[in-house]
């Protein structure tokens, strides 16, 4: 039981790392389209690569001995803002590669939104039929994400990379057929292993669809440094 815990564990690691390896390359994508909207976007970043790093090792040290009390449990407690982040950051840095208006400071816009579901979410918990916590955290998270995954897949459409197009519909249907084996209990490292694989999806389509970016935005530059 102990050697399937310490395995679990390292997995959800593994899924942490290609995660942040993906979110680092929307970052660098995102601060290249406008540097405003890449703080936001690094932020957003940070807070999903801290929480998922801080659950993982909790699990982790938790197969040995008692965790650290500092450690953070509640994962959607950073998942929410941190996907609001990216895809206001992302929409904002796609505007402005497009050279329409956006928001001024751009940080206005994700503060409004999380403080503004901050308070949906107290009234709507204070119900009394209202629904349970951690079900408004997992629906924000959810529209927040599909939202953001929208955003990368209108942007690779926009430069004909439909491979990274298709990669980012794989991910999000190995997220679909994850959430079925959760509820449908099966075995752990199965689990495991198909987050794995979405994580591993989500990297390469980030990589790819930043790599592109970047160049294109280099190329626009120097076409327009001609005389």
């Amino acid at each position: 039981m102990e050697r399937l815990s310490f395995s679990s564990a390292m997995l959800n690691l593994a899924t942490v790392a290609l995660s942040a390896v993906a979110l680092i390359a929307i970052w660098r994508m995102v601060r290249e389209m406008d540097r405003e909207s890449g703080d936001v976007a690094a932020f957003g970043s940070a807070l999903i690569i801290y929480g998922g790093l801080g659950v993982a090792l909790k699990r982790l040290i938790t197969v040995f001995t008692t965790a650290p009390a500092w450690l953070p449990s509640n994962l959607f407690g950073f998942l929410v803002p941190g996907f609001i982040c990216l895809a206001f950051a992302t929409w904002m840095g796609q505007r402005a590669m497009a050279d329409q208006p956006i928001l001024r400071p751009v940080w206005l816009g994700p503060i409004a939104l999380i403080g503004g579901l901050q308070l949906l979410q107290a009234y709507l918990v204070g119900l009394e039929r209202g629904p349970s916590l951690l079900v408004l955290q997992l629906s924000l998270t959810t529209l927040a994400s599909i939202a953001f995954t929208g955003l990368c897949m209108l942007q690779a459409l926009r430069q004909r990379q439909h491979s990274v197009v298709w990669m980012l519909g794989l991910y999000w249907l190995s997220i679909v057929l994850l959430n079925v084996a959760q509820h449908a209990s099966m075995a752990v490292l199965f689990v495991q292993a198909l987050n794995i694989v979405s994580a591993a999806l989500f990297a390469l389509a980030a990589n790819r669809l930043s790599l592109r970016t970047r160049e294109r935005l280099v190329l626009r530059a120097g076409v327009a440094s001609l005389p």
